[in-house]
């Protein structure tokens, strides 16, 4: 299975209030109203600039085993490499919010408005996170195989975190293909457009996701995000 979506952009513009949080500013009531102000335009702007689009494409465990691997530059330790070989299905995924997002940041910044440009830019990232979320729930509602696995979680990770390194995008490109949904790789391995996410879904017993994040690599990590991804998970 190989497949190609649009997502609305209605589904996965964060709000004022989570842009804001995401840059550390939790209480509204406390916001400077002109922040306040600047992530209401920034979420605004980010509903006619988003045009998201997404690829994924089912691969099996062996396969995965090869991409992962990589060019051998991943940590020596990775909760991945412990996690997928209990995994029942896997998928590669590619999503973007597309390049107009990112034009418009740097439009923002370049007219000297540099604070709307830095609130506009972490919307987008949220927006890209958005976007990865609301594929791995398609996933899960449409391509799990519910009658022989009736309770999976699905949960992704991504090349350059939890060991995994940034170069395995490479591979992950070449089998995933996703130049068709707008997502190209530079020599550098980063994304374009820039707000994009690329990796592996892992759909399988909760339980396997469960990892406690003491790696030697975790005291680099700035989002420390895995804790709350795995409280978050559900079975269907």
């Amino acid at each position: 299975m190989r497949h190609q979506l649009t997502i609305p952009a209605a589904d996965i513009i964060p709000s004022p209030e989570a842009i804001l949080a995401a840059m550390g500013r939790d209480n509204m009531d406390v916001v400077d109203p002109r922040i306040q102000e600047m992530a209401t335009t920034s979420a605004a702007l980010l509903g006619d600039a988003i045009a998201a689009k997404a690829v994924i494409a089912n691969i099996s465990s062996t396969d995965f085993a090869d991409l992962y691997a990589g060019a051998g530059l991943n940590e020596n330790e990775t909760p991945l490499a412990s996690i997928y070989p209990h995994a029942k299905q896997l998928a590669l995924f590619a999503v973007t919010i597309g390049p107009a997002v990112t034009e418009e940041v740097e439009r923002t910044i370049a007219s000297g408005d540099l604070a709307l440009g830095a609130i506009l830019d972490a919307g987008a990232s949220g927006a890209a996170e958005l976007g990865a979320d609301y594929l791995a729930r398609y996933y899960q509602a449409h391509f799990i195989n519910q009658e022989s696995s009736p309770a999976m979680a699905v949960m992704r990770y991504s090349p350059g975190y939890c060991g995994w390194h940034v170069t395995g995008q490479f591979k992950l490109f070449a089998y995933l293909r996703p130049e068709d949904a707008g997502i190209t790789l530079r020599e550098s391995a980063l994304m374009e457009p820039m707000k994009s996410i690329s990796g592996v879904m892992v759909a399988g017993e909760k339980s396997i996701h469960d990892f406690t994040p003491d790696y030697e690599f975790c005291a680099q990590c700035k989002g420390r995000s895995c804790r709350e991804r795995q409280n978050g998970l559900s079975c269907r």
